[in-house]
């Protein structure tokens, strides 16, 4: 990664670093990443870091005279910092929302690690993405899970907790539960209360089949802060054809209404393919009429079970013009608009994507932390854990493992990611996804690389800067052809793909 030095260049050397705020030549000096060092470091007797009680005593009313005496100079900074955000809520935000404070936090402990770099490396994961369970009643054939029973060494509850206990100390701050499908499980709720008690932001990822008023109501106390639905399609015919299961698609509608009147906010989703490509606006008005707080575009990734359907995944132009639609329909505020292609960030400057969460900001500080914390998170600023506690940079990516959660703690396996340098360093990127201009807001998917060339450093096909790349890997007439290991290989000779800092890129 680059570090930012006090002077440096970096300000001023490509159109996508233009952008600079006030605070990123503070935190470039020395002196303060070690008063960040002493302010973020845990207190003994679990009374939390100088910065934690500094943020939860800012413009709180209630909060003791000795703190607010003792961090008002770091309370003068979130004033200065309020007024370039324009939001004058930032206090209660931050006072109400132990996540909000917990990113802040992790923040400086990562400045404080590795200093100020772009993109930021991070002293430990922010976003936890949870396959939950194999466990699935329906059949979607994009599914990258091949197995969808009961796995002999699924964690058991004990297990779960201290998964949960480690994130949370290392200050992440969403756990997303995934699956399979999590809803299956008659340990979720138990887990979501769980991680509200240690200030997590949770998020769940289901078909909705299975959200009935009650089990709603149950998510709802539980702590549950979000909820996205997937749907294939606003045409129920064919949605019920694609899952294998018939009525699946007016349950998941049942699902979304149960959950808006539980009171629960409620997302669509939906994974975009060649065959659902025609749909999307239709969707995307049902979201509307559905009255979903959000409607997330999941991006195709030939993984798992899909991979030998590269067929049906969209070209680099077709991609665009959905990013592109994206935006129009964001622009129009009626919802929150979310993608996990990486390259919706290019086309939304004055919003923030993680792991399907869409966050806007005013234009210009969305574009400054956009450069440390946009573009693909896999392996850098999230890992996924699956059932049986084997860890991996994205669920997109099963045959990198990192480690398992039943050996080693959660964040040596992250600190220790024999991948970690490659995932954050994208000036060391094969192709255009190495030099351009918009690397530290996209960079390409990583999973999308790997599951196409067998190589997390190449060009993301995807991308319409990689429209030659595209070709070559579907044929001339854009079509996708499973592609075997040899003929990858040989494609793959074609570019020069040289080892990253000796790690080792290929597959293992």
């Amino acid at each position: 990664m680059k570090k930012v030095e006090q002077n440096d260049s970096i300000f001023s050397q490509t159109e996508a670093l233009a952008d600079e705020h006030w605070l990123e030549r503070w935190l470039s000096k020395g002196w303060v990443r070690k008063i960040l060092g002493t302010l973020s470091k845990d207190r003994p007797g679990g009374i939390g870091s100088h910065l934690e009680r500094a943020l939860q005593s800012y413009g709180n009313k209630n909060a003791p005279q000795r703190d607010k005496f003792l961090y008002w100079p770091i309370h003068k900074i979130m004033e200065r910092i309020k007024t370039d955000v324009n939001n004058p809520e930032i206090a209660s935000q931050i006072s109400e929302h132990q996540w909000a404070s917990r990113s802040i936090i992790a923040f400086a402990r990562s400045i404080n690690r590795y200093g100020l770099t772009v993109p930021q490396s991070w002293s430990g994961p922010l976003f936890l993405y949870w396959d939950f369970t194999t466990k699935c009643n329906l059949k979607c054939g994009h599914c990258y899970r091949k197995d969808r029973q009961d796995i002999e060494d699924e964690l058991d509850l004990k297990q779960k907790f201290q998964l949960i206990d480690q994130f949370a100390a290392n200050y992440g701050i969403m756990v997303i539960f995934g699956g399979g499908e999590p809803t299956l499980s008659n340990e979720l709720e138990s887990c979501i209360q769980h991680c509200k008690e240690k200030g997590l932001y949770t998020s769940l990822h289901s078909h909705g089949g299975f959200l009935s008023t009650e089990r709603c109501e149950k998510l709802k106390q539980s702590g549950l802060d979000y909820i996205e639905v997937s749907i294939e399609s606003a045409n129920e015919e064919y949605t019920d054809k694609y899952r294998g299961v018939s009525g699946s698609w007016g349950k998941s509608i049942d699902g979304i209404r149960n959950g808006i009147a539980s009171g629960l906010n409620v997302g669509m989703s939906m994974c975009v393919r060649q065959d659902n490509l025609a749909e999307v606006k239709a969707t995307l008005q049902l979201a509307q009429q559905e009255g979903v707080c959000q409607f997330t575009h999941i991006n195709f990734v030939p993984a798992g079970q899909s991979k030998e359907q590269m067929q049906i995944d969209l070209s680099p132009i077709q991609r665009k013009e959905l990013m592109e639609l994206l935006a129009e329909y964001r622009n129009k505020g009626n919802m929150g608009i979310a993608s996990t292609a990486p390259q919706y960030g290019i086309h939304c400057a004055d919003s923030l994507s993680f792991c399907g969460h869409s966050f806007r900001l005013e234009e210009k500080l969305s574009r400054v932390i956009g450069k440390y914390l946009g573009g693909c998170t896999a392996g850098r600023t999230s890992i996924c854990v699956g059932p049986g506690g084997d860890v991996t940079p994205c669920v997109f990516m099963p045959e990198r493992i990192m480690g398992n959660i039943k050996e080693s703690k959660l964040i040596e396996i992250f600190q220790t990611n024999p991948w970690r340098d490659l995932l954050s360093e994208r000036s060391e990127r094969q192709g255009n996804c190495g030099s351009c201009k918009d690397r530290y807001y996209c960079g390409g998917c990583r999973a999308r690389a790997q599951n196409y060339l067998n190589r997390m450093d190449h060009s993301d096909p995807g991308c319409i800067l990689n429209q030659k790349l595209w070709s070559q890997l579907h044929g001339s007439n854009g079509q996708a052809t499973t592609m075997q290991v040899d003929q990858q290989k040989e494609l793959l000779s074609n570019f020069d793909t040289p080892s990253v800092r000796g790690r080792n890129i290929g597959k293992s």
